[in-house]
């Protein structure tokens, strides 16, 4: 997943494609659409990890945006929540891994997809439902629309109309996650019987050649090329045929009609995919306990509260302990030690080797704060057997760690720390083969400002962090996002002017 952006969500009017670098920061004053944006991305967890009636679970265990109706910003002209997400599939991932939804009938070697969900209301059973699905790769438009009945109402590729196919016969849409599956039920007037036929089917009944069925989807171009030079069940005719010929739209287009079924199935796989390499720690974080009850549970990561750190820390075996401890006495200069007796479990904190471990229930709210953030941060580029990071790693998707506000109650000292355990966590992944994207929503001045530091010591990459800045001109007019980099000196580009002081009154 290369780049995300989101349209119609609470403040935010159009956030455009924002770059998922390894680091990206999200910066701006309080209710500026920077929480909204990032906590999309575990609504789309929620919503695909989820048996539900529509696209999108709203409310459910990671977070809260109550109903589509307190969701979509008020003054949205259209009353649709847009979802964009830019990403490449690759041949070669697809021999590699014999990932299932990377297939044959595709002529680049990579393919850079871009894709578009629309969401909205059906206002007579207060539910969800997808309004639209559009498509681009390779130069090629593709746009559906659908009913409240998931009846395909619209179906285009490039020019050809695919309702038009089946004699605008309605096709049905059918979702497992995201994307859609299209069939109809084809009543045939000649044989006067009605048949469920996939959309493949169709495309064969209007286009009988052989040349369609094989013909690899690409650039117009090269199909173009492909065709002249093994002919596909045309006659020769095609060596005059030009990217703008009429007749040879109509072969490209049904070509990848028939073609789309598998590039439907295999989005919707890649983002069922992705969204599960979601990881997320909201800003309101579980409180120490002094001793916790000890619980069979296997956990694999840490929940949004953090509730679940004892029993992860407890699932550590002694070499992972170990590491971990290493972890934090590296980069926070704490050494945790974990304790079992009589069907509890604590959790101690020692500043230095040989110095008395404390209880974390009594180190200060900081610590235990950010300790479930650090440990899911070593785990994401530590430990490979995961399984979020199994589908991550063997489909080469990213692995997202969404965090909001990893700076509270913390010292700017320690802020700073928190910074260099960031870039820490990406050179620990990359060693790893991982490719780990953090999303750090903040207000710290500081981590900002550390980051810079590091690139101009030559500790970090500046292509590695991009800062999305999230700015309204007044309380009630939508945010607007705009992006600033990093020179090579560490000073930012294209940074608001006073962007951290207060305002003059």
């Amino acid at each position: 997943m290369d780049a995300f952006g989101i349209e119609n969500l609470r403040c935010l009017s159009d956030t455009g494609l924002i770059e998922l670098k390894p680091l990206t920061i999200l910066v701006g004053q309080n209710s500026s659409g920077k929480s909204t944006f990032l906590r999309a991305l575990p609504l789309l967890r929620q919503s695909v990890e989820s048996r539900t009636t529509g696209p999108m679970l709203w409310y459910g265990r990671l977070v809260d945006f109550g109903s589509f109706h307190e969701a979509i910003r008020s003054e949205a002209e259209q009353k649709e929540i847009v979802f964009k997400f830019q990403f490449n599939f690759t041949k070669s991932d697809s021999r590699e891994k014999k990932i299932p939804w990377l297939f044959p009938y595709f002529l680049p070697e990579k393919l850079s997809i871009s894709v578009i969900l629309k969401v909205t209301e059906d206002l007579k059973q207060g539910m969800t439902r997808m309004k639209e699905c559009h498509l681009s790769f390779a130069g090629h438009q593709i746009k559906m629309a659908f009913d409240n009945e998931e009846k395909v109402i619209s179906f285009k590729i490039n020019d050809l109309d695919v309702l038009s196919l089946a004699e605008n016969q309605p096709f049905d849409a059918k979702f497992k996650y995201l994307m859609p599956s299209i069939e109809i039920n084809y009543f045939d007037p000649e044989t006067e019987l009605t048949e469920r036929k996939s959309l493949a089917e169709i495309v064969f009944l209007n286009y009988p050649p052989i040349g369609v069925a094989n013909l690899a989807v690409g650039s117009s171009q090269a199909m173009l090329a492909n065709i002249q030079k093994n002919a596909h069940g045309v006659d020769n005719t095609s060596k005059s045929w030009t990217v703008n010929s009429k007749i040879f739209k109509d072969f490209r287009d049904q070509a990848i009609a028939y073609q789309l079924q598998d590039l439907l199935r295999g989005i919707d796989e890649y983002l069922a995919a992705f969204t599960a390499s979601i990881n997320y720690i909201g800003p309101v974080r579980a409180t120490a306990e002094r001793y916790y009850r000890i619980q069979e549970f296997a956990v694999d990561e840490i929940d949004s509260q953090g509730k679940n750190l004892a029993m992860l820390l407890r699932n550590f075996t002694t070499e992972e302990g170990q590491q971990f401890a290493e972890w934090t006495r590296k980069y926070f200069d704490v050494i945790p030690t974990f304790q079992s007796t009589h069907g509890h479990f604590a959790i101690k904190l020692a500043e230095k080797e040989g110095k008395t471990a404390f209880n974390l229930a009594d180190t200060g709210f900081g610590f235990s704060q950010v300790l479930p953030i650090i440990t899911e941060l070593w785990r994401l580029s530590h430990q490979a057997s995961q399984a979020s990071q199994h589908i991550a790693h063997s489909a080469r998707l990213p692995l997202v760690f969404a965090i909001e506000q990893p700076e509270l109650h913390l010292h700017p000292s320690l802020q700073a720390k928190l910074a260099d355990t960031f870039l820490a966590t990406i050179e620990a992944a990359r060693q790893a083969n991982i490719d780990l994207r953090l999303i750090i929503e903040t207000h710290s001045e500081t981590i900002i400002n550390r980051l810079g530091h590091r690139i101009a010591n030559g500790d970090a990459k500046r292509q590695d962090i991009t800062v999305a800045i999230f700015e309204k001109e007044e309380a009630n007019a939508p945010a607007q996002v705009t992006t600033a980099e990093y020179d090579d000196e560490g000073f930012l580009t294209n940074w608001p002017f006073g962007f951290f002081e207060p305002d003059i009154i």
